[in-house]
């Protein structure tokens, strides 16, 4: 026979009532809710503007970069140049060949024009005989330059392979002797009044040679590239537009 205090003990008290405990997320979880479609457009527009903008800068530092290549390669050319003259009293013949003709171990050049300067390159690697160990003229102590093969267009013609700048143009080159020529070698001049639409920065008013000369670099050599569009202006102004790279010296 169980105790008074036993039965009370399992009789259901009616006054409780069932607790219920609120749910607890596991330690470190927390809700997530998927992207909406605006805030999904959002996201593609501002990595579009960044990758635009990268874009942009990269294309403008590799143009910098061929810019002041060209213009190291222009004066590694003029330098060589001046090492030739000083050695053979003369400078290298102006443009390319387009006719050759080789008597006796002598070569003859009958036929050249003012593109390129495949000239240049002959006398500066090769000497004008095309032959380093018989070289003419007799006092040509060169190669005066190296070029990888990146630089060149090869030609099976002497004296007409070309020299290309890193925009994959041809390098143009004329002596003083033929800056008057009026027919193929035409120089550039200075301009005589108006500069030509396109056309890059004259001398300064100031300059002591602004009033006398009529040719840039008169007693010299003149090089120029026609910079990242190929393009430049008519004689006698070549090499002289915005975005050609010359050693005028402007």
């Amino acid at each position: 026979m169980r105790s008074h205090n036993e039965s009370r003990s399992h009789t259901p008290n009616p006054r409780k009532r069932a607790v219920t405990r609120p749910h607890i997320s596991a330690p470190g979880r927390s809700r997530r809710r998927g992207l909406t479609l605006l805030e999904l457009l959002v996201v593609i527009l501002i990595l579009g503007i960044l990758s635009t903008i990268a874009t942009g800068v990269f294309i403008g530092q590799t143009e910098r970069a061929r810019i002041a290549a060209t213009q190291d390669l222009l004066r590694e050319l003029a330098l060589g140049a001046a090492r030739y003259q000083i050695d053979t009293g003369q400078w290298p013949p102006s443009g390319s060949a387009t006719d050759v003709t080789i008597a006796a171990g002598v070569v003859t050049f009958t036929g050249r024009t003012r593109v390129g300067a495949g000239l240049l390159h002959l006398s500066l690697v090769h000497s004008l005989s095309g032959d380093a160990f018989n070289p003419f003229p007799t006092t040509w102590n060169g190669p005066y330059i190296e070029f990888r093969a990146s630089q060149l267009f090869p030609s099976q013609l002497l004296g007409n392979i070309r020299i290309l700048d890193p925009f994959l143009n041809q390098v143009h080159y004329v002596n003083s002797d033929d800056y008057a020529d009026g027919t193929t070698f035409v120089g550039t001049e200075l301009f005589p009044g108006a500069r030509p639409v396109g056309a890059s920065t004259d001398l300064p008013a100031n300059s002591p040679f602004a009033a006398t000369e009529t040719f840039y670099n008169p007693f010299t050599i003149q090089l120029y590239s026609p910079g990242s569009d190929g393009a430049t202006a008519a004689d006698p102004f070549a090499g002289t537009e915005i975005d050609d790279i010359n050693n005028f010296g402007f």
